[in-house]
């Protein structure tokens, strides 16, 4: 008997240890005209989504003209959640004082999609 509830319990404690992480979780990277476009940054910790998006300003000084990176914006995810398959957050945006909301899908194997962005996992 006393065997028996010895293997209950370490099946209770490694259930609880086994718990399922986002497949959001990771640091993720899009380009665009073969540039740096977003790098989305996801932690989960015990089921509480968090993390950084930073948003790459693109610009060229004409038609024809090469593109270039003239600097970046790293916003905190506003409100991430993960539902039915998708990831869920807002970003801050100063300017009009409301938030920009953003919705996150999985792509593939190590692949996700924001609008026509395709997010490749970094880390």
């Amino acid at each position: 008997m006393r065997t028996l509830f010895n293997v209950v319990a370490a099946v209770v404690l490694l259930a609880g240890a086994v718990r399922a992480v986002s497949p959001f979780a990771g640091t993720w990277h899009a380009t665009a005209n073969g540039l740096p476009a977003v790098t989305l940054t996801v932690q989960d910790r015990d089921g509480k989504i968090a993390g950084t998006v930073v948003f790459y300003l693109q610009k060229r000084d004409g038609v024809g003209r090469p593109w270039f990176v003239e600097g970046g914006a790293i916003e905190a995810l506003v409100d991430p959640r993960v539902e039915d398959g998708h990831l869920f957050f807002e970003v801050h945006r100063d300017s009009e004082g409301t938030n920009v909301k953003m919705i996150v899908d999985v792509a593939g194997a190590d692949e996700l999609r924001l609008g026509a962005l395709k997010l490749t996992r970094i880390e």
